[in-house]
């Protein structure tokens, strides 16, 4: 068995400021406006930590130039902290919740990574075993990780994949946790 954690900063993309972000809707295509030619707007994930070493978020649409640049400063009717978030690695981003990929965005006063759990299994018998095993070790090292890092919280839940190599099954384990920056 072996354990990593792999630092994985924020995407930024260049040097841009933060955009103010807007509730408003996005011009309707065909009104004339000359904001249609660069108004799309994209659905995102916003995530803050709680109190209680959770996680909350939201989606929100922003445009495509606040998703280019990487940043951004949700209005006064966000419900989330309020603050500047920076965009996270498509990586992290999609493994919040596979089911639906987006964009997301984490408050500037965090940094996200990935933990992760690998476990060889010889014999196909025992993957089930195995992927428990991983799960709960794991969920153990994001329970040991919430204790040591104040101010930690995960944001995905554990998921783990199963790989076939030469001569065993590679089960691999992994969880999206926030920690302040």
């Amino acid at each position: 068995m072996t354990r990593t954690g792999h630092d994985n900063e924020l995407e930024h993309r260049g040097p841009a400021q933060p955009t103010n972000w807007r509730s408003s809707p996005a011009p309707e295509a065909g009104s004339g406006s000359p904001q249609d030619v660069s108004c799309a707007m994209r659905t995102v994930r916003f995530t803050w930590p709680l109190p209680w070493q959770a996680a909350d978020h939201c989606e929100r649409q922003i445009s495509d130039s606040e998703l280019a640049a990487g940043t951004c400063i949700p209005d006064a009717n966000f419900p989330g902290l309020p603050g500047v978030y920076a965009r996270l690695h498509q990586e992290m981003a999609w493994a919040i919740n596979p089911d639906y990929p987006m964009p997301a965005f984490l408050h500037e006063h965090y940094k996200a990574n990935i933990e992760t759990w690998t476990l060889s299994v010889a014999n196909p018998a025992d993957e089930r075993a195995g992927i428990e095993e991983t799960r709960n070790s794991l969920s153990e090292l994001v329970e040991y990780r919430k204790k040591t890092l104040p101010g930690s919280f995960p944001m995905s839940a554990v998921m783990t994949t199963t790989e076939e190599t030469a001569t065993t099954l590679r089960i691999l384990g992994s969880c999206i946790m926030a920690h302040p920056a």
